[in-house]
C-alpha cells in the first residue's frame, strides 16, 4: 500500500468515526424527544380524563334543571288554571278584611 492510499484510509476512517459520533448525537436526542412526547402524551390523556369527568358533571347539571324547569312549567299551569271563578276569590278577601277590622277594634 502506498502512503496515499493509507492517508486516504486513515481519513475515511476518521471521517466514518465522525459521522457515527454524530450519528449516536442524532439518534440521543430522538430518543429524549421520543420520551418529552410520551410525557406530554400522557398529560393530554390525564387532561382528556379530567374533561370527560367535567362533561358528566355538567350534563347531570343539566338534567336536574331540565327537572327544576319542568316542575315550574307544572306549577305555573297549575296557578295558571286557578282563575277567580265568578268572584269567589275576591268575596273571600273582602270577608277577611271585613274579619281582620272587627278583630282590630275589639282589641
Amino acid at each position: 500500500m502506498t502512503k496515499d492510499t493509507i492517508k486516504k484510509r486513515n481519513q475515511q476512517g476518521i471521517l466514518a468515526e465522525d459521522i457515527n459520533s454524530k450519528l449516536g448525537l442524532i439518534l440521543e436526542g430522538h430518543s429524549a424527544l421520543t420520551k418529552r412526547f410520551d410525557r406530554v402524551d400522557e398529560k393530554l390523556n390525564e387532561i382528556d380524563k379530567r374533561f370527560d369527568e367535567v362533561d358528566k358533571r355538567f350534563n347531570e347539571v343539566d338534567k336536574r334543571f331540565d327537572e327544576v324547569d319542568s316542575k315550574f312549567e307544572t306549577v305555573f299551569n297549575y296557578l295558571s288554571a286557578i282563575e277567580p271563578q265568578d268572584g269567589k276569590i275576591e268575596d273571600h278577601e273582602k270577608r277577611i278584611v271585613v274579619i281582620e277590622k272587627q278583630l282590630t277594634k275589639s282589641r
